[in-house]
């Protein structure tokens, strides 16, 4: 598996020498640039120099080499000073890849094979690295200006090209190793984003990640990539190629003999049927991936296999055995004593028991969800637990306390950033504002909430909003919008099929479920529908599975 060095020792670690290095014969094609040949010795000068002053330790010496104006100027002080003496380099092979002009700078591409002593073990690593490098002229000198490792140059450029065949074109000038490491590069990046909740933008990078890895023949890499863009496609309710791509993922993980990657895909592709409303395969799937885990004696793997089996035994009426499997689910969790699980398998007992209408054992295993959730510092979890009790609240009648916890939920999601939290929350609090004829109020906060759904892609939970403002457009007297939002809810149940718009974890209005869930809320317009009044057990295993099994 590759790995990502710090972008700093990627560039630092690879200078220290007894002397300045000589350039070896560049690769063809680095000399083919506008840059003028004296132009040329003069920069080939600075990187020598560059090497020969940071061999020496000379720290004021090179930093001269750097333009005081650069934004990584005191960064790059704080790290030499912070580095030097404390590990011993060599290099050799110093070599010019590529050396392009443009817009009043310079950007060079140098490789060089790097070996490095750690100098209390004496334990010795050697690898090649390729680095970028910017230079500006100042003064009448030229001055370095910035630096990268290649990979986070060429992941720049794929991400600022406009069209696919840009991308292709700059692969396409890469070398293998440096496509290899972009592509980690960008696996990188494209996880903040999804951490984040930004499911665009990550699977953009998530999908140009793969494109890189393709090139690098690097098979860990599309794996993960088409492993990650496919749970972003399930959180979109993009079922087709969501299953694509975590079939095509489990193909490679297969080609590779990676157990702990194959159970993830398994349970990724159950999920997904699930949704589908196929039970059968979604539970054979989850089975699968359970005796891979059992053979790895992975706990919390097994944890979440069984909380995913109970939620199908749970969607299919099956209480008794939902219930067996996610006590044994509990059973597990305890003893590893993760706090943040153990609240997780609280709150899924506590669906079953909300979905027999048993309101007193729901309200205990929620709030015992609550109070882990807090004292493990889980703020995902503890705004789920502040959402599920604010819903049996809500059905109870409570109003006041109810609307407490729905706004406790969205601070907290707000805090996350979590788009799909804060949609939930906020279609949550309309209905309390709509229970209570407040209806100007609910039609405000269900209108953010459909917003948020949209840039998300989230579409049951764009259904759910659509539903529900048709219910309150009607009652503040507007027929044509409500009609308006009613046709579009029906569109996208119907796209959806019946189990996609029973997702998300946001209560729709009314005062008690329907089996026929947004569509028939919408064609009726009048009629309120409740089709899952909770964040239930199946949002909590889309959350807890999702998270365990993204790469």
């Amino acid at each position: 598996m590759r790995s990502a060095i710090p972008r700093w020792l990627r560039l630092l670690s690879v200078v220290v020498c007894a002397g300045a290095l000589l350039w070896t014969q560049e690769k063809p094609g680095a000399g083919q640039s506008t840059v003028k040949p004296e132009d040329e010795a003069a920069l080939r000068a600075v990187v020598g120099q560059f090497f020969a002053l940071y061999a020496k330790e000379d720290l004021d010496g090179l930093m001269k080499l750097w333009s005081g104006k650069s934004p990584e100027y005191v960064e790059l002080r704080k790290t030499l000073a912070e580095l030097f003496g404390k590990e011993d380099f060599s290099f050799s092979d110093l070599t010019l890849t590529r050396i392009e002009a443009g817009q009043g700078r310079v950007n060079m591409r140098v490789s060089v094979e790097q070996k490095t002593v750690i100098s209390q073990s004496g334990q010795a690593r050697n690898e090649r690295l390729a680095l970028a490098l910017q230079l500006v002229a100042e003064d009448g000198r030229w001055r370095i200006w910035s630096s990268q490792t290649a990979a986070e140059e060429a992941a720049a450029a794929l991400l600022n090209a406009k069209t696919a065949e840009e991308q292709r074109a700059l692969l396409d000038q890469e070398e293998e190793t440096v496509a290899g490491d972009a592509a980690v590069v960008l696996l990188q990046q494209a996880g903040l984003e999804y951490a984040r909740q930004n499911f665009s933008p990550a699977l953009k990078i998530y999908l140009l990640s793969l494109l890189a890895s393709e090139k690098a023949g690097y098979k860990e890499g599309m794996a993960a990539s088409l492993n990650n863009a496919g749970a972003i496609y399930y959180a979109q309710s993009d079922y087709t190629r969501a299953l694509d791509c975590h079939r095509r993922s489990l193909q490679i993980k297969q080609e590779l003999n990676d157990k702990v990657g194959i159970s993830k895909s398994l349970n990724n592709l159950g999920n997904v049927y699930y949704d589908l409303g196929d039970y059968s395969w979604a539970f054979e799937h989850y089975q699968n991936s359970l005796r891979l885990k059992e053979e790895m004696k992975d706990q919390a793997g097994i944890a979440v296999s069984l909380n995913n089996l109970g939620s199908v035994r749970q969607t299919q009426g099956d209480y008794g055995q939902a219930l067996a499997y996610l006590k044994q689910s509990l059973q597990i969790t305890e003893k590893l004593g993760d706090k943040a699980a153990i609240a997780g398998s609280l709150n899924n007992i506590g669906n079953i028991y909300d979905s027999q209408g048993n309101n007193p054992q729901a309200i205990e295993y929620y709030e015992r969800s609550l109070r882990l959730s807090e004292e493990a510092g889980d703020k995902t979890g503890t705004a789920r637990a502040l959402g599920n009790l604010g819903m049996i609240f809500r059905r109870q009648g409570r109003y006041a306390e109810a609307m407490d916890y729905q706004q406790r939920g969205l601070r907290l999601n707000e805090e996350l950033e979590s788009q799909t939290g804060i949609a939930a929350s906020l279609n949550n609090i309309a209905n309390l504002y709509g229970d209570q004829g407040q209806n100007a109020q609910a039609l405000a906060y269900y209108q953010r909430s459909l917003r948020l759904n949209e840039e998300l892609g989230f579409l049951s939970g764009v259904a759910d909003c659509l539903a529900n403002l048709a219910v309150t457009h009607l009652v503040l007297g507007a027929p044509a919008e409500a009609r308006q939002a009613s046709e579009k809810a029906v569109a996208l149940s119907r796209q959806l099929g019946p189990p996609g718009f029973a997702l998300g974890g946001a209560a729709r209005r009314g005062p008690g479920p329907s089996p026929a869930g947004t569509s028939a809320t919408s064609a009726a317009v009048i009629s309120r529908c409740d089709c899952n009044d909770r964040e239930d057990a199946v949002a909590g295993r889309r959350r807890s599975a999702t998270a365990t099994n993204l790469l």
